[in-house]
């Protein structure tokens, strides 16, 4: 039964290869592969006609996942639906990796322009069957595709395109065939976790985005079900050049006063004490002192492709750029700044924050290399020049 695996949503700026699957950018003009006769290339016209932007009209820019190697509508093979999901997952985790946080760049994505819809029809014509889940199981639906419509999400409206960062998504499926079974259930759960937080729908409460990016780093770290297991795994992996003590932070209005331990160790704190809050039903969590739910969220969708792109690295299947060695390093200066906030536009110096933590750590990392090649090579070393922060 002839298939079509519809992203309607996802405009992809170009093809990807994402493991045995291509992710392919479709318009209405567009040939895919193995749809050779008029009649069947007019019914997948009709079927993507089906999916409308917020004024009505037809979406105009899918994408259309593909198995490498074999037609556009081939169905599925044995565990064929399980595999697509995870490909899907992976290319949408490394468009949520590269989206400009906090900062002055424009890219940007959420997990809702990757849903997935599954197209069958056993004959081409009027009609189209739609599998979606219940409760109680999955239902095949026979509509007739004139009087099917599909209205975008608000969330997916933006008209920009959306990037991959293809090393990455090839790093995350060499690991899944590299590892375990274990090793890989638990990136992926992670992933999944992170894909759930990051919806941008309103029908997805802050509270439960909470839940979800303090569980994905939770599961990616591999760390016990408490506050101060979860701050010592997290405070171990984003480590700075120097120690910020939170009790010396501009964070710090009295409440951390105490405290012997780094800033990073208790934004980590404070963000599992609220959502184990959140998870056990509270609306109002309780001990939240140093960031805003806002903040906190930023700072997890920041913190946990950092995460993973380590846990990658150290398996030998990605290697870290200067820039997130520097976004790394400097993980903690953010936690102690003002990152939400545009930059005033009377300052000489108009860039976020983030971004020129980033520049000035890039800039002591690129200094320390090559102070380090003139000392191997027996010369004396230089001193470092240029703007710092």
């Amino acid at each position: 039964m002839p298939l079509l695996n519809l992203l309607p949503w996802c405009r992809l700026d170009r093809e990807y290869e994402i493991g045995d699957v291509v992710l392919r950018p479709y318009s209405l003009k567009d040939e895919l592969p193995g749809v050779n006769d008029e009649a069947t290339r007019r019914h997948v016209t009709q079927i993507v006609s089906c999916y409308r932007d917020i004024e009505g009209r037809p979406f105009g820019h899918p994408s259309v996942a593909i198995w490498k190697g074999r037609t556009a509508l081939d169905d599925l093979t044995e565990g064929g639906e399980e595999t697509l999901g995870e490909m899907v997952t992976i290319a949408c985790f490394a468009s949520l990796a590269s989206r400009d946080l906090a900062s002055a760049g424009r890219h940007y994505s959420n997990s809702t322009r990757f849903t997935l819809y599954r197209h069958r029809f056993e004959r081409v014509g009027d009609f189209t069957s739609l599998a979606y889940r219940r409760r109680d199981g999955r239902v095949l639906d026979g509509r007739t595709l004139s009087e099917l419509r599909f209205t975008a999400p608000v969330e997916t409206s933006t008209q920009s395109d959306i990037k991959l960062d293809e090393p990455l998504a090839k790093a995350v499926v060499a690991y899944r065939d590299r590892s375990s079974e274990v090793e890989w259930g638990r990136l992926f759960n992670a992933l999944m976790w992170f894909t759930f937080g990051n919806s941008d729908s309103d029908s997805v409460s802050e509270h439960m985005e909470i839940v979800a990016h303090a569980s994905a780093i939770q599961e990616l770290l591999n760390c016990d079900s408490r506050d101060g297991a979860f701050a010592v795994a997290v405070s171990s992996e984003l480590r700075p050049e120097a120690d910020l003590y939170a009790s010396r932070s501009r964070r710090n209005k009295g409440f951390w006063n105490p405290s012997t331990d780094t800033l990073r160790h208790e934004w980590a704190r404070e963000l599992y004490r609220v959502r184990n809050q959140y998870a056990h039903g509270r609306t109002t969590a309780h001990g939240q002192y140093g960031w805003g739910r806002t903040e906190h969220l930023t700072l997890a969708a920041i913190a946990f492709p950092l995460l993973a792109k380590q846990l990658l690295d150290r398996a030998g299947c990605y290697t870290l750029s200067l820039h997130e060695k520097a976004s790394i390093r400097g993980f903690e200066q953010l936690l102690d700044s003002n990152f939400l906030h545009e930059p005033d536009p009377m300052e000489e110096d108009r860039r976020f924050p983030w971004d020129k933590i980033i520049d000035h750590e890039a800039f002591g990392i690129a200094f320390e290399t090559a102070a380090e090649e003139v000392r191997t090579r027996g010369g004396s070393t230089p001193e470092p020049t240029g703007k710092t922060q």
